[in-house]
């Protein structure tokens, strides 16, 4: 009998999979229904009480929109996030 311990991910497989998790759990949408309300984009806070998740959850799956080019933001100034299509 065969056990396998301690299936790993690699790095890129568990970005793609934090990638679907931010999409899935739409932060691109929260923020664009945010903005179509306030006319202002949300807060870091705003938006993960929005989404149901950590405000430390809610930065990293922006930092990995952004990186993949889904969300932009100006360093250092408030409520500039928006979603790029």
């Amino acid at each position: 009998m065969r056990i396998h311990v301690g299936l790993r991910m690699s790095d890129q497989e568990k970005r793609m999979t934090s990638q679907a998790v931010a999409q899935k759990m739409g932060i691109p949408e929260a923020i664009e229904r945010f903005w179509g309300v306030h006319k202002y984009s949300p807060t870091v806070r705003e938006l993960s009480v929005i989404v149901g998740k950590s405000v430390g959850w809610t930065h990293a799956a922006l930092l990995r929109l952004q990186s993949n080019g889904a969300v932009t933001w100006t360093p250092g100034m408030q409520r500039t996030l928006r979603v790029v299509r």
